[in-house]
């Protein structure tokens, strides 16, 4: 049997404050508010990586890349919820309208007890179209703004 993942029971709640410090306890202090009655159907969460330049400084057939920088990137999550799930999405929406605004999130994996904390900006927040019935569709799209600090209920 292959060992594989899903998004089921994972939870995904952000807070409109910054944690007084970023690691497990400062993030615990927050209140955040989940996105209550919703499915995660997509989830690309943090993947910092390098960024990289080739050496030419010797003029020989070899070159060589080098790490120059990190950058801690982009993501998204594409929820299915219920319209009346509005607290939430308030938050969201505000984070998405203002160019400064930062977010905490807690991100809690299927298991119950493994939770993933960090900050984002929001860079858009719309509405996937041909959602039925009392269900819609959101993509966020998420710039990283710390990386993952690692916690547990």
């Amino acid at each position: 049997m292959s060992d594989f993942q899903t998004n089921a029971g994972a939870t995904f709640s952000v807070s409109a404050a910054a944690p007084a410090t970023f690691d497990e306890a400062g993030y615990e202090a927050l209140t955040f508010t989940p996105a209550t009655a919703a499915e995660i159907v997509d989830y690309q969460g943090p993947n910092p990586e390098w960024d990289t330049v080739t050496d030419n400084s010797y003029s020989t057939a070899d070159k060589s890349d080098q790490k120059t920088g990190r950058r801690l990137g982009s993501g998204s999550i594409n929820l299915k919820y219920k319209k009346t799930n509005t607290a939430f999405w308030d938050i969201i929406e505000a984070a998405e309208l203002s160019k400064s605004a930062v977010l905490s999130v807690q991100y809690a994996h299927d298991n119950g007890v493994d939770l993933r904390f960090y900050t984002i900006q929001v860079s858009k927040a719309g509405e996937v179209q041909g959602s039925a019935d009392d269900f819609l569709m959101r993509e966020i799209g998420m710039l990283f703004q710390t990386t993952v600090v690692k916690g547990t209920v």
